[in-house]
């Protein structure tokens, strides 16, 4: 986890490739908060909600 945060840390643009079944989950570390990601890209199964959660954080959601 560590060496995540630190990648974080020193990154230029933070990118999340992650599916909809990643979203409302309980982790057992947080790595970064999800206001510290710039853009997420996921799947077109995301819900309504989730996606507007994102995107009131300004976070740019690219669904493929």
């Amino acid at each position: 986890a560590q060496i995540k945060k630190t990648m974080l840390s020193i990154a230029s643009e933070r990118i999340v490739l992650a599916d909809s079944t990643k979203f409302n989950k309980v982790a057992r570390c947080l790595i970064s908060p999800i206001s510290a990601v710039d853009t997420i890209i996921t799947d077109d199964v995301l819900g309504s909600n989730d996606f507007d959660m994102l995107r009131e954080k300004e976070i740019n959601v690219e669904r493929v």
